[in-house]
């Protein structure tokens, strides 16, 4: 099964990019622009970057094609009001 994981570099969906790869999953690491993929690409994963704030319609194109989309970015200990 092909998984999004958005917010695959942060602690939960470093675990989650782990646990599907185990059950024999395909994650997808979904994280920011200015963040690094390498980790991932160098396991021959595919890396998806997108701006949430920025550009939502990013997260929808990163959808298409996928079985399933989890959604563990938190706020990287900043708070905005949108």
């Amino acid at each position: 099964m092909q998984v999004l994981v958005v917010g695959a570099n942060g602690q939960v969906g470093r675990l989650l990019m782990q646990q599907l790869l185990a059950a024999g999953d395909t994650p997808v690491a979904g994280l920011k622009p200015t963040e690094d993929g390498e980790e991932w690409a160098d396991q021959g994963l595919m890396v998806c970057k997108m701006d949430l704030l920025a550009k939502p319609e990013q997260l929808a194109s990163a959808i298409m094609g996928m079985d399933a989309v989890i959604f563990a970015a938190g706020s990287g200990g900043q708070r905005q009001i949108l």
